[in-house]
């Protein structure tokens, strides 16, 4: 029902109510007035009837004939007032009625009303009850007013009975007129009130639309004009209130806006969050303030040996353990104090991750508090890395570190060594050369010049784990050096070892040296019988293999040669295999090593840039495999170009700081026929040269000796005469610069010591035309 209709009904309502009230009103007091005046006029008319039967009584009693003229006049009486009463306007209903003293009705016997009187019983009672007086009757069914007076000389009662119809005519006109007025006034009212409802209306209903409006979220539809009254100020009122709600709503928009603006950037985050920390070499693992995990990566899940979605929600505590080697004892205390007391803390680099398996892995890490903006702490943050490729780096290192410092000390000594083993070699040709025919003095020379030589050997083991040996880079076929080593060891090593060779490299070719690579495959074949002495399998392996950056950060991206040894002896306990390589390092009985065999394998490998590998399980074998560079050169270096020469003559300029090997060498070089220009150090060598240089045919020089070197002097000779012949000699077995050296027109190396039959050789290749 709507709120016009409403309005509408209760005005309507409101003025039938008025207008009923005001009608009934109205009516009780018309018809208080209509009973005073009906009693009054009625009460006038029969008191006027009386007054004329009364005239007419005193004229029959004037007659003195009463009795004989009664009925005339009684006629006569009738006869008149129904002659008056037919002159009269009034309604046949106001006319009397007059019943006689036989109680019949002499007058207006004609009316329905008196038809209740034809009852003897009615009208004695009416009689009983006294006919004088007024009251209210039911006549026919219908309300009749009865008015009655007595006239007592004829013993006639006259009454008026008149309708309820009738004696309220003036009420039910009165009634009908006033009804009338009150629907004519109740249209006109309702008229007025629809027109000003309809004018009050509309500007609610314009807010009404505009509420609609507004709820359906059109916040500028137009609102009614604004009046100066109550609806005005609704008006005004709901205008502000939608300019609030305008906004307030863009302002939420806005707040809602940034929130999802936020939430996307937050998604984003996360996802950069997740993405990143999923793709990160480091472990991660993030908790709340009760230490819950609640964000574990990848790697983290992998080093800890717990599955993502079932590490989240556990302790961090049942997830990470850690353990320090210093007292095997869980190092989880830290935790505390960073939820705590939010602390940062870089954790012990020897800490150990123990996993569910057992595995050890050494880790480094930090942890450190999460902080709300309120600065309180809602949890912490554990990043760590395995470091057990870097810890392995870290022990080559150190192995290295430890193995250049003992190569530096084994070269300094090998340098002086090999001078005064060149001077004793020397000597021992020398008198050998003179001794030829006594066998005893034969015989002693020969075992000085084997002791001398046996002790160069030595020499070259350590200088070659020095890696202050000279490598003579050629073309090397490793299937063929191989299967030379192998027939070698066949004749040695024991028969019930069992040679196997898988040789699947194509080409096989590496670069170095033969002899120093064919030396360490001797030696590895040797340890491998000494592991195997009640026999065994004993397998050389050859594969061509590719390396990347990554493989083995110490080598040089390219192809190399896979080179294995392997045995299935007694192995090699895990507690000694760091220092497998060190020299003069043993595990066999006195007198039956030296312990420089790997350390000169080792030197071998590093000296031709390759790296050797170590697996070894005690009671099942041992493994070495030598990584070497490959060669893109297979062709093989002519070694055919030493000769002797019968005769040689020329002068020499001989330049030494050894005064012990420079006499010896100076003896050897007259022995063969030259003459010798000495000189004891570099400078003095140089001093020698200028004031000798055209007459000189060869210069040989030491390489280290104080105030000028070899290759200093070296230069500065070719500097005075580019076609000078200069032969270096080293204790270190060559020397790094010789390439350089001989790209700028060194003649020719010889090692110390020097066999005289080696320097005869060079001094005949030097001063051959």
């Amino acid at each position: 029902m709507s709120l016009r209709f409403r309005i509408v009904l209760i005005g309507l309502l409101t003025a039938l109510a008025c207008g009923g009230g005001a009608m009934l009103i109205g009516e009780m007091q018309l018809r208080r007035l209509v009973d005073s005046n009906q009693d009054s006029a009625y009460y006038e008319r029969l008191h006027t009837i009386h007054s004329q039967l009364a005239a007419l009584d005193e004229r029959l009693n004037k007659t003195g004939m009463q009795r004989a003229y009664a009925a005339e006049f009684h006629r006569l009486a009738l006869t008149r007032l129904q002659h008056s009463f037919a002159q009269t306007t009034d309604h046949a209903a106001n006319r009397p009625i007059i019943i006689d003293a036989s109680d019949q009705v002499v007058l207006g016997s004609d009316r329905p009303e008196s038809q209740f009187l034809a009852n003897d019983t009615e009208v004695q009672q009416l009689r009983a009850q006294g006919f004088d007086g007024q009251r209210w009757l039911v006549i026919n069914g219908r309300q009749t007013w009865l008015r009655c007076h007595y006239f007592e000389p004829w013993d006639w009662h006259i009454a008026y009975l008149v309708p309820q119809s009738v004696y309220y005519a003036d009420v039910y006109q009165f009634r009908l007129r006033f009804g009338g007025l009150m629907l004519i006034l109740v249209l006109v009212a309702i008229a007025v009130m629809a027109w000003l409802i309809r004018r009050s209306l509309k500007p609610i209903n314009g807010l009404i639309t505009a509420a609609t409006a507004m709820a359906e979220g059109d916040l500028e539809h137009r609102l009614p004009d604004a009046r100066r009254d109550e609806l005005g100020i609704l008006t005004k009122a709901f205008a502000d209130m939608r300019q609030a709600v305008t906004s307030q709503m863009a302002k939420q928009l806005k707040e809602i806006d940034e929130r999802m603006a936020a939430e996307q950037a937050l998604r984003e985050s996360e996802t950069q969050l997740a993405t990143t920390l999923d793709s990160i070499g480091d472990a991660v693992i993030a908790t709340d303030a009760r230490g819950q995990i609640q964000r574990i990566n990848p790697t983290a899940s992998t080093l800890c040996e717990h599955p993502v979605d079932t590490a989240v929600g556990q302790h961090l505590r049942d997830v990470f353990c850690l353990e320090t080697d210093d007292d095997n004892q869980p190092a989880i205390d830290w935790l505390e104090a960073v939820l705590q007391e939010g602390r940062s803390f870089i954790l012990p680099d020897h800490g150990q991750l123990v996993t569910p398996s057992g595995k050890r892995i050494p880790v480094t890490n930090s942890v450190a508090p999460i902080r709300q903006v309120d600065g309180s702490i809602s949890g912490c943050v554990l990043v760590f890395r395995d470091i057990s490729a870097q810890a392995e780096l870290e022990e080559q290192l150190r192995q290295s570190q430890k193995m250049d410092a003992v190569g530096q000390l084994a070269g300094g000594i090998a340098h002086d060594f090999n001078n005064m083993l060149g001077a004793i070699q020397g000597a021992g040709d020398l008198l050998g050369a003179k001794h030829q025919e006594d066998q005893r003095s034969r015989h002693l020379i020969d075992l000085i010049i084997t002791a001398c030589e046996r002790a160069a050997d030595l020499t070259a083991k350590l200088l070659a784990f020095s890696r202050k040996g000279k490598v003579e880079s050629t073309p090397v076929d490793m299937h063929q050096l191989i299967r030379q080593t192998c027939d070698m060891l066949s004749r040695t090593i024991d028969k019930r070892i069992i040679i196997e060779l898988e040789l699947d490299a194509d080409p096989a070719t590496a670069a170095g040296d033969p002899s120093l690579l064919q030396n360490a495959l001797l030696n590895l074949g040797i340890n491998a019988r000494d592991a195997m002495p009640e026999g065994g399998v004993l397998t050389f392996g050859c594969q061509r293999l590719r390396l990347g950056p990554d493989d083995y950060p110490q080598l040089s991206p390219g192809h190399y040669l896979s080179v294995s040894v392997s045995d299935t002896g007694s192995g090699i306990p895990q507690d000694i295999q760091e220092r497998i390589f060190e020299p003069f390092f043993t595990t066999k009985e006195a007198g039956k090593g030296t312990g420089l065999g790997l350390a000169a394998v080792y030197g071998t490998v590093r000296e031709h840039e390759g790296h050797i590998n170590l697996t070894s399980v005690e009671s099942h074998g041992t493994t070495f495999t030598l990584l070497l560079p490959c060669s893109s050169d297979h062709s093989k270096k002519d070694s055919s170009g030493h000769f002797l020469s019968a005769t040689i003559k020329g002068r020499v300029l001989l330049v030494d700081d050894e005064e012990l090997f420079r006499s010896v060498t100076r003896h050897l070089l007259e022995d063969a026929g030259m003459e010798v220009v000495e000189a004891a150090d570099g400078e003095a060598g140089l001093a020698a040269y200028r004031d000798e240089g055209e007459r000189l045919d060869l210069v040989i020089v030491d390489m280290v000796m104080p105030r000028l070197d070899g290759a200093a002097l070296f230069k500065r000779i070719r500097a005075i005469n580019p076609e000078a012949k200069v032969i270096l000699m080293s204790g270190f077995l060559g020397d790094a610069r010789v390439d350089e050296l001989r790209s700028q027109g060194l003649f020719d190396f010889l090692p110390k010591p020097t066999a005289r039959k080696d320097l005869v050789v060079a001094l005949g290749r030097a001063l051959s035309p």
